[in-house]
C-alpha cells in the first residue's frame, strides 16, 4: 500500500511521481522523465489511493495539540540545489534542516526526532534517497505518507494507551477531514460528492491535493506531528482497558439517543424508511439527496466529544486493541465472520461483546 513503493524481492528504486500542475510551493519541477507507477494498468489503484490520502483516512485535526512555531529563518532553496555535490549523509544533514522549511514541518521533523530518533533518521534516509534521484518538496512529503503507516501500525499498542487524548485525536482528525472533503468536493450532499470521482480516480489530482504547500499536505502533517506525540506518551503510559463498564455502556447510549434525536438525523432516517418500504418515491429520493452527510458527521462527533473523560479512555483502549488484532505483515486483515466486536440495543440498554 504505497505510492509505486518497492515490494519484497524488487531492489529497484521506487519511481518518482509527476509533480502536480500547480504547487504552492513555487519550486521548479522535478526533473523530466519521472514517472509514477500505479500497479493496477487502465484502473485506480486502491491501495494507491489509501496511501495518498494517508492520514485524511484513518481515523484524520482542528483543535491540534502541538503548536507551532511562528515563521522561519530557514533559506527555502529547490531540492535538486541543497542536494547538488552531497553524499548520502551530507544529504540527510541538509534535509533535517530544508527538506519541509514550512513552519509545520519543521515542527513535524523536531517532534520526530526528539520522540523516535531511529525514526527520524529512517524518515531522512528515505528522503535522500528521493531527493538524489531527482525528487521535489511534493515527493518529500510523500515520503512522509510512505513512512507514517507502517509508524502508526507499530505503535498501535502505545497509541491505544493514550487513553482520552487519543479519542480525542480520532474525533480532532474526522471533524478536519469532513471540512476538508466538504471544501474540496464544494459540499457534502449525495450530488456534491459525486465531484469527488474524477478527483479520486486520477491518482495524479490526488497528488495534487497533498502536494508541498496545500491545505491537504497541512492536514496531513499537522496529524502525522500530533501522532507521533501520542505515540510517544503511550511508551510510558499504563496498560490500556481491554474491556468496557456498565457506565460506559449508559454513557454510549445516552450519547446515541442524543444523536438520533437531533433534527436532520431524524429526516434522515425517517426518509430512508420510507423509501426502503416503497412509500415516498420520488420526495424522499430528493430528501435524501440534500441530506448534508458532513454536518451529521459533525453533530456525531459533538455528542462524542461529551463523553466523560473515563469512559473515553476505555472505549480508545479497546477500539485500538480490537485494531490491532487486524494488522498482518501485510496490513490489515480482516476477522472472519463473528469475530468482529457488535453492539446490541434494547430500549434502556446498549450492550458491548
Amino acid at each position: 500500500m504505497s505510492f509505486g513503493k518497492r515490494g519484497p524481492g524488487n531492489d529497484s528504486p521506487r519511481p518518482l511521481p509527476p509533480p502536480p500542475a500547480a504547487s504552492e510551493s513555487r519550486e521548479p519541477a522535478a526533473a523530466s522523465g519521472l514517472r509514477m507507477t500505479v500497479a493496477s494498468s487502465g484502473g485506480f489503484d486502491l491501495r494507491f489511493a489509501a496511501m495518498a490520502v494517508g492520514v485524511m483516512a484513518i481515523a484524520a485535526g482542528g483543535a491540534f495539540a502541538v503548536s507551532m512555531i511562528g515563521g522561519s529563518s530557514i533559506k527555502v532553496r529547490p531540492v535538486a540545489e541543497i542536494v547538488t555535490g552531497l553524499n548520502r549523509d551530507q544529504v540527510k544533514a541538509a534535509l533535517a534542516l530544508e527538506a519541509l522549511p514550512d513552519k509545520h514541518g519543521q515542527v513535524f521533523m523536531a517532534t520526530l526526532k526528539a520522540s523516535f530518533p531511529s525514526e527520524h533518521d529512517k524518515l531522512l534516509g528515505q528522503m535522500a534517497e528521493t531527493a538524489m534521484r531527482g525528487g521535489d518538496r511534493n515527493t518529500l512529503a510523500i515520503d512522509v505518507n510512505e513512512w507514517l503507516v507502517p509508524f502508526a501500525m507499530q505503535n498501535m499498542s502505545n497509541l491505544g494507551r493514550t487513553g482520552a487524548a487519543g479519542f480525542d485525536f480520532a474525533l480532532d482528525t474526522v471533524d478536519y477531514g469532513l471540512d476538508y472533503i466538504s471544501h474540496t468536493a464544494g459540499g457534502c450532499t449525495a450530488q456534491s460528492l459525486a465531484n469527488l470521482e474524477p478527483i479520486f480516480s486520477d491518482p495524479n489530482r490526488i497528488l495534487s491535493e497533498i502536494a508541498y504547500g496545500s491545505k491537504g499536505y497541512e492536514f496531513n502533517i499537522k496529524t502525522s506531528t500530533r501522532l507521533v506525540a501520542l505515540a510517544d506518551a503511550g511508551r510510558s503510559a499504563s496498560n490500556a482497558p481491554t474491556a468496557l463498564t456498565p457506565q460506559d455502556e449508559a454513557a454510549l447510549q445516552s450519547a446515541l439517543m442524543s444523536l438520533m434525536m437531533d433534527r436532520d438525523v431524524m429526516n434522515l432516517v425517517q426518509a430512508g424508511m420510507s423509501q426502503a418500504q416503497g412509500g415516498g418515491g420520488s420526495m424522499d429520493s430528493a430528501a435524501l439527496s440534500r441530506v448534508d452527510v458532513c454536518k451529521i458527521g459533525h453533530t456525531a462527533i459533538d455528542r462524542l466529544r461529551k463523553l466523560p473523560t473515563d469512559t473515553k479512555a476505555r472505549v480508545w483502549g479497546v477500539g485500538m486493541n480490537e485494531l490491532r488484532k487486524m494488522v498482518g505483515p501485510n496490513g490489515f486483515r480482516m476477522p472472519a465472520p463473528g469475530q468482529y466486536p457488535s453492539a446490541q440495543y434494547s430500549p434502556g440498554r446498549l450492550t458491548m461483546r
